[in-house]
This record gives C-alpha cells, sequence and structure tokens, in this order.
C-alpha cells in the first residue's frame, strides 16, 4: 500500500474518532445527569472538559495530517536538533533527508538556524531523489520553519551547528 494512501485513511480514522469522541463524552454527561441531578452538574462540566481538550488535540492533530497530505512535504522533528524533511514521492512513497534545526529563541516559529550541505556537497551527501531540487527543498524548509511568521531562516553548511553549541 502507498505511503499516501496510509496517511489519507489515518487522516479520515482520526476525523472520525474525534467526533466520535465528543459525542460519547456528551452521551456519558447526558446520562449521568439523567441519574443524579446534583452530581450530574459536575460529572457534565468535567466530561464537557475532557471533550473540549480531546476535540481540539484531535482536531489540531487532524489538521497537521492533512496539511502533510494536501502539500506532500513536511519537517518532522524527531529528537534536540535532529529533524527529517519528508516528502511524498513518485508512486506515492515516503522518502525523507535528515536535516539539523537550531532555533534562535524560545518563541513559536522563532528564527533559526537549518543545516544542510552546501552548493558544493549537496550531489555527494544527499539521497539520489534529491539531487538538482536543493532550491525546492530549501523553500519549503523556509515556508515550514516560519510557519507563517516570517522570521529569519539561515542556512549553514553541514557541521556549523555543532560549533555553534
Amino acid at each position: 500500500m502507498m505511503d499516501r494512501f496510509r496517511w489519507v485513511l489515518y487522516l479520515a480514522t482520526l476525523s472520525c474518532a474525534t467526533v466520535l469522541w465528543v459525542v460519547a463524552c456528551g452521551l456519558g454527561a447526558r446520562a449521568v445527569i439523567g441519574r443524579v441531578p446534583w452530581l450530574g452538574g459536575i460529572v457534565f462540566l468535567l466530561v464537557a472538559l475532557v471533550a473540549v481538550v480531546g476535540g481540539f488535540l484531535g482536531c489540531a492533530y487532524t489538521f497537521w495530517c492533512l496539511d502533510f497530505c494536501v502539500s506532500g512535504y513536511r519537517i518532522h522533528w524527531l529528537d534536540g536538533e535532529a529533524c527529517l524533511y519528508e516528502e511524498f514521492g513518485q508512486g506515492g512513497k515516503l522518502r525523507s533527508l535528515p536535516i539539523r534545526y537550531h532555533p534562535l529563541s524560545s518563541e513559536y516559529a522563532p528564527p533559526c538556524m537549518i543545516e544542510i550541505p552546501s552548493d558544493q556537497e549537496w550531489q555527494a551527501s544527499t539521497p539520489s531523489w534529491a539531487h538538482g531540487r536543493r532550491e525546492v527543498i530549501l523553500k519549503r524548509l523556509t515556508k515550514c520553519a516560519q510557519a507563517g511568521y516570517g522570521r529569519t531562516v539561515t542556512f549553514v553548511p553541514s557541521g556549523t551547528l555543532s560549533e555553534v553549541r
């Protein structure tokens, strides 16, 4: 099965699960309110809070998955500064390129430095699917890192970020 098709199935399942979660919380609160009125109000508020938080998180994750399926690429955080640039390739297969991301402040979508092979190193240090696509990938990395805030994204040669720390 194609990776992109799996993501679409996952997105549909996640959307249905989010809706079912909110409905189940509402039905559960309704059942308790009918049996014990004084406790029903408290339980209703608790269930409503759980439904809102769960619904919000489910919705946010659903939109994140939808964006990945529609745009066809994303930056996937692994650990610390280690990230992957991922995209759907020919036949919907997922392919990735390791990068290092270093935020320069603690705000949302901060100015950052992204370690990427230089023009001279690109062909030798990237997978064959990325050859000849450096500018496209850099534009996509910039768009993801800025997240609509337009903050500065600086691309630095491989090995530079280990010197920054």
